[in-house]
């Protein structure tokens, strides 16, 4: 990406390789995990943080450099971010990371044109499809439920052969392989292998309280704007774990 923003084949004033922000923890975060990284593990009846672990640290290196070389929005707004798909609309941006539905936001042009590629993010081993962080709008059964039986009817619904299949239709990747055919378009290629190689956050109700004291927008804001990948670890570790074990 850092090679494709220098070389900037159609000459496009304030081109960037790709479109990378910090305030996109998803994209970063997969970014991490294929490159062999974490946030935690469990280890008996606690956790330990995996920031500071030397295979995050390699997988985070290359997320630093890519902020500082390879996009021109490391630092961009919330507020654009989510309409990100336009920078590559208008010739701006040359990679975008996204889940399955961005396909319907890309300019119908730019796909009659053979101008579109998709790819699963690759790992940090040459032909290997990397892990990615699987969730956005997570399904679960509340443990205190008023009416547990029809929740359990719900989910049955949500993840059935029908449900399953639309949502592969309207350019979401299904939860379930066996679906995975079922994506609209190009994305139908890869989306099984990016659900069979995906990877969850710490499962546990914890990490709700990690993303409340937005512990992850702030890591990934601190490597944007410059702190030491070492000081950025040792920091956001301790804090994820104290949170992760309290």
């Amino acid at each position: 990406m850092i090679a494709l923003g220098e070389a900037n084949p159609e000459d496009t004033p304030g081109f960037s390789g790709m479109y990378l922000a910090a305030v996109d923890v998803h994209g970063c975060g997969s970014l991490m995990f294929a490159g062999g990284g974490a946030w935690a593990e469990e280890t008996g009846d606690s956790w330990q943080e995996k920031l500071t672990d030397p295979a995050t640290h390699a997988a985070l290196e290359r997320i630093e450099r890519l902020f500082a070389e390879g996009t021109a929005y490391a630092q961009d707004s919330a507020s654009a971010q989510t309409s990100f798909e336009n920078y590559f609309n208008d010739g701006s941006v040359g990679l975008l990371i996204g889940t399955g539905n961005i396909g319907v936001k890309i300019d119908q042009a730019l796909w009659d044109e053979d101008k579109v590629g998709v790819m699963p993010i690759p790992s940090d081993t040459a032909g290997e499809v990397g892990q990615t962080f699987a969730g956005g709008s997570n399904i679960s059964l509340a443990a205190n439920a008023q009416n547990p039986e029809l929740a359990r009817e719900a989910l049955k619904i949500l993840f059935s052969e029908d449900f399953q299949k639309l949502i592969g239709a309207n350019g979401w990747t299904p939860g379930n392989t066996r679906y995975a055919d079922s994506v609209d378009g190009a994305f139908s290629e890869i989306s099984g292998m990016v659900i069979e190689n995906s990877k969850l956050t710490p499962n546990t109700p914890q990490w709700g309280a990690v993303n409340s004291n937005n512990y992850v927008h702030d890591f990934w804001a601190a490597l944007a704007g410059g702190m030491s990948i070492d000081d950025a670890t040792q920091q956001y570790g301790a804090d994820i774990e104290n949170t992760l074990n309290s």
